[in-house]
């Protein structure tokens, strides 16, 4: 019977002592780098996506129907006013031409002739001879024959332009585009493409849209729509390959008007390009800077739930701190940090390490650093 007894309790004293054990182990708080946000005057950054045009993109488009014939540029080759770019075939406007000369000079001798009939039948009207109304018709042939002169002289003028228009001319300094058409196709003011674009990059804007929250800011900072044109600071562009185009650019023109559909406004900046390094129809990004005063997190502090950003605000609860998942508001980001403006306040803390793996409520240390300095104040720090 004793040793049924002694059976029975070990299990249980085992048991006793291991939630004695239990209770009198401390619990474990993760360490969480973190900290204060404090107002301050920083660079922003407004990165802009944009789409780049010439100067003027020119379509080449013939003024006459006929086969190309010869091709005197090449794509991607760089021309001058009034060169010689595209010959069309020129036979049919040749033959045109010779025929409507032909058609001026034989209106002019059958004007010589009504001449001579006119001052014949002016000696025959003075004698008496025939009558004022046979004279009268005679001049009227006269005037006749002159009208089809007129005419014939202004098909020639006709059939000279549409010669000429055979032989097509770049209409301003410029690069040529892609050419649509080769040698032998029939071309005329009806194709449905250009046979080429002549672009002039010389400058070489950036077009870009705005939306409406970033405007407002940019008003309420500036003042006006033609304050931000005049304070507007010089603008950068970000190219493809993240490398920043070497030579600054100036916002030309901002719309003002809110486009019902995409809540956007339009803006345009212009870039100087000497070198030709720009093409038009390119995309890259626009990059307006300047400096205001206000809250700075880094980016690696946030996280983001269906294109919205959220942070760790670290609160203190009795003896412990608590980490609050908060949304933030965010207008303008640069390459490392957020530039916010809504959901936190100065004196904040937040957690700037680990947020992705961190929990809504969840139990932390903060340990406080800045965005510059390594680890430079304990919890205690805290306000």
């Amino acid at each position: 019977m004793i040793k049924r007894f002694l059976l029975l309790s070990l299990p249980l004293a085992l048991m006793l002592t291991a939630c004695s054990g239990d209770a009198n182990q401390k619990e474990v708080i993760p360490q969480k780098k973190s900290m204060i946000v404090k107002e301050q005057e920083c660079d922003v950054h407004f990165d802009l996506p944009a789409q780049l045009k010439g100067k003027q993109d020119i379509d080449i488009i013939p003024q006459i129907t006929a086969r190309l014939e010869h091709l005197l540029v090449s794509e991607g080759q760089t021309v001058k006013k009034g060169q010689k770019m595209f010959v069309l075939e020129q036979t049919e406007y040749i033959a045109a031409l010779q025929d409507a000369e032909a058609k001026v000079a034989s209106a002019k001798a059958n004007v010589g002739s009504q001449q001579i009939e006119v001052n014949a039948e002016k000696v025959l009207l003075d004698k008496g001879i025939i009558s004022q109304h046979k004279y009268d018709l005679t001049c009227n042939d006269l005037l006749s024959a002159q009208a089809q002169l007129n005419e014939a002289e202004a098909a020639v003028v006709r059939a000279k332009n549409n010669l000429s228009y055979t032989v097509i001319c770049a209409p301003s300094d410029g690069v040529v585009g892609d050419i649509n058409y080769r040698q032998g196709a029939l071309v005329g003011p009806s194709i449905s493409k250009p046979i080429t674009i002549i672009s002039d990059i010389s400058t070489i804007y950036a077009y870009c849209s705005v939306n409406e929250r970033i405007y407002a800011h940019m008003l309420k900072l500036v003042g006006s729509r033609d304050s931000i044109i005049a304070k507007m600071p010089k603008c950068k562009l970000k190219m493809t390959d993240d490398d920043y185009y070497p030579l600054d650019g100036k916002v030309e023109t901002v719309s003002g008007i809110i486009d019902r559909a995409t809540g956007a406004v339009n803006m345009r900046a212009a870039f100087p390009n000497p070198k030709g390094i720009l093409s038009s129809g390119g995309s890259a990004t626009l990059v307006l800077t300047g400096k205001e005063k206000g809250l700075v997190v880094p980016r690696t502090a946030t996280y983001e739930i269906q294109n919205k950003v959220y942070v760790y605000k670290l609160t203190k609860q009795d003896t412990s701190y608590v980490a609050l998942s908060t949304m933030i508001e965010v207008n303008r980001i640069s390459e490392k940090d957020y530039f916010v403006f809504g959901g936190l306040k100065d004196g904040d803390t937040i957690a700037i390490e680990g947020v992705r793996k961190m929990a809504n409520n969840m139990k932390v240390l903060p340990v406080i650093t800045t965005l510059k300095d390594s680890l430079i104040a304990p919890v205690d720090s805290i306000k």
